[in-house]
Formats: structure tokens, sequence, C-alpha cells
């Protein structure tokens, strides 16, 4: 993901779209329409809920997401909020704050 901040640029924004129906998480860094942007796209393993929700980040988002080591993450996300991280297997709970005034 650090790659695609390079490409969208150090200032561009992270949007994180959580899409329960097909059980997965799209992250876009940089333009959402039209520029450059790149995207990663996540499998989960369960959902809970059926409504798709997005929340926006800085550009530290990728790096940041570094802290917290491989293995099985939960998660918890509502629209236009924070992205609450707690690893099952290690003692590591992340929780960042959404990017304020972006809509």
């Amino acid at each position: 993901m650090e790659v695609g901040v390079k490409v969208a640029g150090k200032e561009a924004l992270c949007r994180v779209l959580v899409i329960p129906t097909d059980a997965e998480i799209v992250i876009t860094m940089g333009n959402i329409v039209g520029g450059a942007n790149m995207s990663r796209t996540i499998d989960l393993a369960s959902v809970w809920g059926d409504v798709e929700t997005t929340t926006y980040f800085g550009s530290h988002l990728p790096s940041t997401l570094r802290c917290m080591d491989s293995g099985i993450v939960d998660f918890y996300m509502g629209e236009q909020s924070a992205l609450v991280l707690d690893h099952q297997e290690e003692d590591t709970l992340l929780i960042l704050k959404h990017q304020q005034g972006v809509n």
C-alpha cells in the first residue's frame, strides 16, 4: 500500500470502503474521482452486518497499519468514524481517527 501513496502523492487521502456483501475492504489512495489513485482489495474471513461504510484517513494509513503483526485481526469501523484494529493473537490494539472535514 505504501506504493499507492507514492503514486498518488504524499498528501493524498486514503479511503477505506467496507463492502460486507462481497466480504472485502477496498483501500484507495489518492483522488477517488479523476487523477492518480491506487486501490488494494483485502478479503475478509467473516463480516457482521450488511451496510457499506466509508471513512477517510491521511496518507499515513499504510505506514501506520504496519504496526499490526501478521495474523487474525478483528476490525470495527462505522461511517466516517474511527477504525479499530484488535489483533487476536498478540496484545495489539490500534485505533485510527478518521480524517475530519472529508465527505
